[in-house]
């Protein structure tokens, strides 16, 4: 709902990593912290400085802060990570390697890249039919970082419950979130 939301207000699903051309994608804020105000996180948001990297001294204490919805309740809350408040879910960035940072208009392009935005027109096999987020299985990282611990493309088969750490870890099904919002 909250993609939704974000598309909504601004004609386009937040980029992987929140636009800033003075850091590598892995230093910038990650889309997570792009949709905080449409998590009912705006306090936290009007926090983070933007002009920083996510790990800068500026943003230390924001990026603390756990956010309950980019947990899944399935896994231990006491799992941390010592660089800031973990997220259990990852955007989904295309096929192969180099996903992330394909254009939108490439047939293995995913949702979320890097340096640019994909919008429902972008979407041609339906935004019911694509995987936008999906829940991680591994290499679990903050969720105000940017690169792989909140985006990830698939990569080697099996892609889910692979090496590529995306799948979940629960028994029984794994979480993906659609384009279209539904689960």
């Amino acid at each position: 709902l909250s993609m939704q939301n974000y598309h909504d207000v601004y004609g386009q699903f937040p980029s992987g990593t929140h636009e800033n051309d003075e850091l590598e994608p892995d230093q910038r804020l990650s889309w997570l912290a792009d949709i905080l105000p449409f998590v009912d996180e705006a306090p936290l948001y009007d926090q983070i400085d933007f002009e920083k990297a996510w790990d800068d001294e500026a943003n230390s204490a924001a990026v603390q802060m756990p956010i309950p919805v980019y947990l899944n309740p399935g896994i231990a809350a006491d799992e941390t990570d010592e660089r800031g408040a973990r997220t259990d879910y990852v955007g989904i960035a295309g096929l192969g390697e180099d996903g992330p940072n394909l254009p939108a208009d490439d047939k293995k392009a995913g949702v979320f890249a890097y340096n640019r935005v994909t919008r429902i027109r972008d979407i041609r096999d339906g935004t019911s039919n694509t995987i936008a987020v999906g829940e991680a299985s591994s290499d679990f990282g903050p969720w105000a970082a940017g690169g792989k611990p909140s985006i990830r493309p698939f990569t080697k088969k099996p892609y889910i419950k692979g090496q590529d750490g995306i799948g979940g870890r629960s028994a029984g099904g794994r979480n993906f979130d659609c384009a279209a919002g539904s689960v």
